[in-house]
């Protein structure tokens, strides 16, 4: 993976997580309306942190940014990217 992207992908992708934990704590634990809506604003935060993190990640590994478009799913997103192989590597190898 390219140096360049490994901090955004880390930073975007944690904080995406953990701000959709928190919005989805918020949602389950919801007793009024303004804390349900806030939990779904902060699930759709972390989704696009998400996303934005996935993105970084498949660049990073020389794919289009496009297959960041997995982070929608969250964490299974991110691992089906961490399953692609890095073309950054095959290219130093030869």
């Amino acid at each position: 993976m390219l140096e360049p992207y490994k901090k955004k992908t880390n930073i975007f992708v944690g904080v995406g997580f953990i701000t959709q934990i928190i919005g989805r704590h918020f949602t389950l634990g919801a007793t009024t309306s303004l804390s349900l809506a806030l939990g779904y604003l902060l699930q759709i935060a972390g989704a696009v942190l998400m996303v934005i993190g996935c993105v970084n990640y498949a660049k990073g590994k020389g794919y289009s940014g496009a297959w960041g478009l997995f982070g929608i799913l969250s964490i299974l997103g991110f691992i089906v990217l961490a399953l692609f192989p890095d073309r950054h590597k095959q290219a130093k190898a030869t």
